[in-house]
């Protein structure tokens, strides 16, 4: 996937700033009997549209994110995560190499935009090792949920368990991966209840994890019509009561 990169010496316009400019321009446009004066102070506004001084712009970097980056999280150390998993590719899925990466078969990279690498070299990415089961299978990332928990990690739950096809849905992962930008690695913790394929995920105020909706592990094309909270101190998932009128 080729990756773009702000220009960070640019910034946008305040919003303070465009709304004092819009109220002068109805002053303007109240006080004057000149359509000319209004027209002035818009064209003000209007030509510094398409300024990157003022609104940023885009450069194509000189190489591309390594994985496809379906899932992406910036880390409290400025690096970048990717998360592709098998990347919307049942035959990668399915190959017997997926995930080895002494063979480039990455899963997730970690971009250093602070380091500029040689032609044809990669060090600005490192590669974490490839999350696995207990039975050395790979924890697929593709069609997880992430959120940035409240120390800087990175939690990625669910996932891809099985491919559609056959007259079958994706089925989908319990399981639970944490991201640390300290060692850069994925560590295994405790699983949901039942399996969430494109679920939703997010860092509640006091600290927990929610996680709502995506297809169940069944293969059925059934949503998980349940609710979850994880505990990240003590590693606990908690199933909570569905609210009355809410399906999931």
């Amino acid at each position: 996937m080729r990756l773009y990169q702000a220009e960070p010496e640019h910034k946008l316009t305040p919003l303070h700033e465009v709304m004092t400019d819009m109220t002068e321009i109805a002053k303007r446009t109240a006080t004057s009997n000149s359509v000319d004066t209004a027209a002035v102070a818009i064209n003000h506004m209007t030509t510094s549209a398409g300024n990157p001084a003022v609104q940023g712009s885009w450069q194509v970097l000189p190489f591309d994110s390594e994985v496809l980056a379906v899932h992406a999280a910036l880390l409290p150390n400025g690096k970048v995560l990717f998360a592709a998993g098998s990347g919307n590719s049942d035959r990668r899925f399915g190959d017997p190499n997926f995930g080895n990466t002494a063979l480039r078969f990455w899963t997730s990279v970690v971009w250093d935009p602070t380091v500029s690498s040689p032609p044809g070299r990669d060090t600005n990415f490192f590669h974490p090792a490839t999350p696995r089961d207990a039975q050395n299978k790979v924890l697929d990332l593709f069609c997880g949920g992430e959120t940035v928990l409240a120390d800087g990690r990175i939690l990625s739950t669910g996932g891809t368990l099985a491919y559609d096809g056959n007259g079958r849905a994706f089925a989908g992962r319990p399981d639970t991966l944490v991201f640390s930008p300290v060692s850069q690695q994925w560590a295994v913790v405790r699983p949901m209840a039942h399996g969430r394929w494109y679920p939703s995920v997010i860092t509640l105020g006091d600290g927990r994890v929610l996680a709502a909706a995506g297809l169940d592990e069944n293969a059925a094309g059934v949503r998980n019509a349940t609710l979850e909270t994880f505990f990240p101190a003590a590693d606990f998932w908690q199933s909570l009561p569905m609210p009355p009128g809410f399906s999931g």
